[in-house]
């Protein structure tokens, strides 16, 4: 009798998803990234608000998106100092922002693309998988939080116990792909 294993669902996300992450983060830092608003919430949550502004020397954002995240977010104290600047959102991108919100970005990801897209940057993260799928296909390099939390440990900000107890919040809210 012969006994196969086949790997699927979330167990192969995990193992599969993660390594292809891992294997992504594993290129050379990032210096100048352009980030999504869920992005800082993310980090908030998991107890790392300090992570993006020690780890990256450049933090981008839409200016409507940027000022609407750090009111609230614990990370404002952190990021405010290391924001390279609040882009303003242009009028003429309308209809590029309306094409992205069809092609299934919410708004947030559409005008975080729209920045990625005319300006210089080494990396975009976006929460979503879907969003980065579509974001890959317009020829930008989105990444998961994940990759920032192996970034931060590259870089000796975090050690090994402190990433996997990040890593695992962030796995437990769902970002960990």
């Amino acid at each position: 009798m012969k006994i196969s294993l086949v790997v699927s669902g979330s167990l192969s996300t995990l193992l599969f998803g993660g390594a292809a992450s891992l294997a992504s983060a594993l290129k050379a830092t990032s210096s100048r990234i352009i980030v999504e608003p869920s992005v800082l919430k993310t980090m908030s949550l998991i107890g790392a608000p300090f992570l993006l502004a020690r780890t990256y020397n450049k933090i981008v954002m839409e200016k409507d998106l940027g000022a609407n995240a750090l009111k609230d977010e614990l990370s404002s104290n952190y990021i405010r100092e290391r924001i390279l600047n609040l882009i303003n959102r242009s009028k003429k991108r309308g209809i590029l922002e309306e094409k992205l919100v069809s092609m299934g970005l919410n708004r947030e990801e559409a005008f975080t693309a729209i920045l990625a897209l005319s300006r210089s940057h080494d990396r975009v993260f976006i929460s979503r998988p879907f969003a980065r799928i579509i974001m890959k296909d317009l020829g930008l390099n989105p990444s998961p939080p994940l990759v920032a939390l192996v970034d931060s440990l590259r870089k000796g900000i975090i050690r090994p116990k402190e990433f996997s107890v990040l890593y695992r919040k962030l796995f437990e809210l769902g970002d960990g792909r």
